[in-house]
């Protein structure tokens, strides 16, 4: 079989010319559309832009400074007993060695500069993140210096405790003055604890009654003895009984020698 190729007329030509014309206009009236569909969606989307961007600047300007609060009252709420059911235990018959507690705080305040807060120390170095006040704290009692200390009395049935203050043979880690370094210990109020940042000569808290009246001088080992129930708070103020005292140290926290600790020995056997 043999097949003879024709040459279209002059009528398909036409008809195929129409049909090429139609499909390109199609075609052009799509991409149209869509040009016309993403610059609607481009133009919507940068007002939007545009708007959030006002309202953030408006709402910068409106707020103002922007206010850090800080909150020093953290201890006043209700601390949760972390010996639960231990009074349902038997206690040994043996008495366990005394716990050594180092204070909370150690603080000076300054009668020449009532308003003055000295802090948690200080002599504080830098550190990623910020300033870092070592374990070390200064000690000093004078005719213008006095000394708050402050412990909390933490662990169960440890229910007797000693103030212990000693100072070193040697006067290499002490200074005291040439005088006589008559020292008062006072009881002070102790509801909450202390905020170093706050305190001050005027806020300092409260005496409730003197302890004692020591003084110092070097190899010296002075204890005073009293009830601490479990989780309360004990703070001492340190200050010159007379114009003569000058008593100052800076207490290590892994060598409390010289220095103020809290011993805590066992009550359950009483």
């Amino acid at each position: 079989m043999s097949y003879e190729h024709r040459s279209p007329t002059d009528e398909q030509k036409y008809l195929l010319g129409e049909y090429d014309t139609r499909e390109k206009a199609t075609e052009s009236h799509r991409e149209a559309r869509g040009s016309r569909s993403n610059f609607i969606f481009t133009l919507v989307a940068v007002l939007v832009c545009v708007l959030c961007t006002g309202i953030n600047i408006h709402a910068f300007i409106t707020a103002g400074k922007p206010e850090v609060r800080q909150y020093y009252d953290l201890d006043k709420l209700k601390r949760p007993s972390q010996w639960i059911g231990l009074d349902r235990l038997k206690m040994p018959d043996e008495a366990p060695e005394p716990i050594l507690i180092y204070p909370n705080l150690i603080s000076v305040i300054n009668r020449a500069e009532p308003s003055r807060a000295y802090g948690d120390d200080p002599v504080r170095f830098a550190q990623l993140g910020g300033l870092v006040p070592p374990d070390d704290r200064p000690l000093k009692i004078t005719s213008e210096f006095s000394t708050i200390v402050e412990f909390r009395s933490i662990d169960y049935k440890m229910e007797n405790c000693e103030l212990k203050i000693t100072s070193p043979a040697s006067g290499t880690n002490v200074t005291l003055g040439v005088g006589e370094n008559v020292v008062d210990i006072w009881k002070v109020q102790s509801k909450h604890q202390i905020n170093a940042k706050l305190l001050t000569w005027k806020t300092r808290p409260a005496r409730l009654h003197k302890v004692d009246t020591i003084t110092m001088t070097h190899g010296m080992d002075y204890t005073y003895r009293f009830s601490c129930p479990t989780d309360t708070l004990h703070t001492f103020e340190l200050c010159a009984s007379g114009d003569t005292t000058h008593v100052e140290w800076v207490q290590d926290h892994k060598k409390p020698t010289p220095g103020v600790v809290m011993w805590q020995h066992a009550s359950f056997l009483e």
